[in-house]
């Protein structure tokens, strides 16, 4: 489960910034939109949504998670000694130029609440920390600070190994590649976190298809493409179709070329809509091709499916950029209220999104501790605040605010622009 993430000189965000999914004491939506663990104790939220306009820095706060989450998994297997970390400063400040970027992440599992974090530039880890949170009291299990570690005498598997983490690794990930059992735990939680966007959609068919074989997922699928309106009453994955090396290159280059157009090696998923006749009575089905004769909004939505199933059966965390790009304001509400059901999420999953769709503010769906925007200063610098934050009412009409601008987070009217002088003519010749 995730409670905190910060981060601060990462992309836009100059200055600390913080997202929590720790409830608030609000009682809107407390039977529905928050979970309470026994152990340890902590009231969380299902879902977090991220307003802002373009270029305000929402998926920049995606970016810096994922950038967490990948550095942590790949830093000791694939760095090689001299090798640049991936890192991006603030740009727009002369001294956050000298700076590393810093991260921070708060989370529960195996019922133990962990902080976990680092600081890093391009060359090397600065800092780096882990502690658990036992009773009210902060257990150190390591810290870093630069080439030297306090240890904790208790974790003897990690001894020596200070000596084997290269400067452009994390300790925790040297840990894990040696087998040290926590931090093969902590990193198992990190593999967990699933981060999609609208732009490479397409790249999680797969994933979706595979639940497809077995039938009791299959079966739910469907329950969430009737759900979503889809059009269609079932799908299908055709059968691969292989032909042999030899058969192939003994093929005239056009046939050659028209196989690889038609993808044949590839599964292709099949919709199967209803047929009527002049009558409107039922003929039977015909059958779509998902990637060539359906929408853009039908292939995302199957596309990213399939991890909301998992997400919601296993409470699992997704990460979604846009995730109403591409769909109906609808279907992105009936996506959030899946996470925000006692019923349709009993794993206490977690959804954390960015959104442009205002709807979502006035489909009473959302609590205020849930709502975030994001703003840029006068000196570039991304601001992530909430509702909360603006003292507002929970009988306040959010979007209606929103969009005036009480809430800040929307592009700054500009005077209409004379793209032309006067002599100036509009012409295609």
């Amino acid at each position: 489960m995730l409670i905190n993430f910060k981060t601060s000189n990462y992309l836009s965000f100059k200055d600390e910034v913080l997202l929590t999914l720790s409830a608030t004491a609000i009682k809107e939506f407390a039977d529905s939109n928050v979970f309470e663990l026994e152990y340890p104790r902590e009231k969380l939220l299902k879902t977090a949504a991220i307003y802002g306009y373009n270029s305000a820095g929402k998926s920049n706060l995606l970016k810096a998670m994922e950038f967490m989450k990948k550095f942590v998994l790949n830093s000791a297997k694939d760095f090689q000694a001299n090798e640049q970390i991936e890192t991006d400063v603030f740009k727009l400040n002369t001294q956050t130029l000298k700076r590393p970027s810093c991260f921070e992440i708060e989370f529960i599992h195996d019922r133990k609440r962990f902080k976990y974090g680092f600081n890093t530039t391009k060359e090397r880890v600065t800092k780096e920390y882990l502690y658990e949170q036992r009773g009210g009291k902060s257990h150190m299990y390591f810290e870093r600070l630069f080439d030297k570690y306090m240890i904790d005498k208790n974790l003897k598997e990690a001894n020596g190994l200070e000596v084997k983490t290269r400067a452009n690794a994390l300790f925790l990930s040297v840990m894990a590649q040696w087998n040290v059992l926590l931090a093969v735990r902590i990193l198992s939680w990190f593999q967990e976190l699933v981060f999609l966007n609208d732009i490479t959609f397409r790249v999680y068919f797969n994933h979706t298809i595979s639940l497809l074989a077995d039938e009791n997922k299959k079966r739910q699928l469907l329950k969430m493409f009737k759900a979503a309106d889809l059009g269609f009453d079932n799908v299908e994955v055709s059968k691969q179709i292989t032909i042999d090396d030899d058969v192939l290159n003994s093929l005239p280059d056009e046939v050659k070329k028209a196989l690889e157009a038609r993808s044949l090696d590839k599964p292709q998923v099949l919709t199967f809509h209803r047929r009527f006749n002049e009558k409107g009575e039922n003929a039977g089905f015909v059958q779509l091709n998902l990637s060539s004769e359906e929408s853009l909004g039908t292939q995302k939505y199957f596309a990213i499916a399939g991890y909301i199933l998992e997400a919601l059966l296993q409470g699992g965390i997704i990460l979604i950029d846009e995730l109403d790009a591409r769909f109906h304001s609808h279907l992105a509400t009936s996506i959030v209220r899946f996470f925000n059901s006692a019923k349709d999420n009993p794993m206490n999953a977690q959804l954390i999104f960015s959104t442009h769709n205002t709807n979502l503010l006035s489909e009473e769906l959302l609590r205020r501790d849930q709502v975030y925007f994001v703003e840029k200063d006068d000196f570039g610098s991304s601001k992530l605040f909430t509702i909360m934050d603006k003292g507002r009412r929970n009988d306040a009409s959010f979007e209606k605010e929103y969009l005036r601008g009480e809430y800040g987070a929307i592009p700054k009217e500009r005077p209409q622009l004379n793209l032309f002088d006067d002599d100036d003519k509009l012409t295609l010749f």
